[in-house]
């Protein structure tokens, strides 16, 4: 501000100048990038020199991304240890151990991989979201996959039987009597079918035995 006030030729307005270096401030204390205690302004160590979160913790945050990819290479290679515990441990750096500090790390492919700064309670949000996501998706395919199987099953009874089970809305038999072919002759009153309910009743029975025999036909 002040640079931009002296090239223009202006006398720099202190309280503008210090507003707006509070305002900037805040906003980087909110992203966790700036301490608590600092007013305006990063913190001056006690050489006089400054440095925000970011450049101190870069080294750190580099000196784990190659040791979080190090370990997975170990982990996948032939002979190696416990596969499975080994990139538990390094989802779980990434997924709970890291975000709880507010840091996120990205894997990029074979051993990349980006980190950034990010507020804690925004990661939390953005975790939160993404496991009600899963969630919803993980219960939409149990529904999916019960009424496939509900499906299957229904889908495995022999046709003679699927007549014979069939009901009315009331609960009562649809069919009373059969054939020796399994087609019905007899409504479930035992009043004989005429000739619009016999062709009903054989599509019925057709259609159930295309299921079964394709179902059959996978075992």
């Amino acid at each position: 501000a002040n640079k931009e006030e002296e090239s223009r030729g202006a006398k720099p307005v202190e309280l503008v100048v210090r507003e707006s270096g509070r305002y900037v401030t805040r906003m980087f204390k909110t992203f966790g990038l700036i301490p608590s205690g600092a007013e305006i302004g990063f913190p001056v160590d006690a050489e006089g020199g400054g440095a925000n979160k970011e450049e101190v913790l870069s080294p750190v945050l580099d000196a784990i991304l190659k040791f979080r990819a190090d370990v997975r290479d170990a982990a996948k290679s032939q002979g190696g240890p416990d596969v499975k515990a080994l990139l538990s441990l390094c989802d779980a750096l990434r997924d709970d151990v890291m975000p709880n500090l507010g840091i996120t790390l990205e894997d990029k492919g074979e051993g990349a991989g980006v980190w950034k700064l990010e507020n804690p309670e925004d990661i939390q949000r953005a975790k939160e979201r993404k496991q009600a996501e899963a969630e919803r998706k993980r219960l939409e395919k149990e529904a999916r996959d019960k009424e496939a199987a509900e499906k299957e099953k229904a889908n495995s009874v022999p046709p003679v039987e699927f007549m014979k089970a069939l009901t009315l809305d009331d609960g009562s038999k649809k069919y009373a009597k059969f054939g020796g072919d399994g087609m019905p002759t007899h409504d479930g009153k035992g009043e004989e079918l005429n000739k619009s309910q016999l062709k009903k009743a054989k599509k019925e029975f057709e259609g159930q035995k295309k299921k079964y025999e394709k179902v059959m036909a996978k075992k």
